[in-house]
């Protein structure tokens, strides 16, 4: 996906987690969705390595 997807996406998200709703178990769901798309985004750009490859 391009940048501008990734921006639309999380812009109805956030909109549809937050819209009329209290804010502390929205933040942790957004979060998580922010952290696994940005992981996804980054492996693809940085090609398929171990995930604990500090270890």
């Amino acid at each position: 996906m391009k940048t501008h997807h990734y921006i639309f996406l999380t812009t109805i998200l956030f909109i549809i987690l937050f819209y009329d709703q209290n804010v502390g178990l929205n933040l942790g769901i957004i979060g998580l969705i922010y952290a696994v798309l940005t992981f996804s985004e980054l492996r693809k750009r940085t090609g398929p390595k171990p995930l604990f490859s500090f270890l």
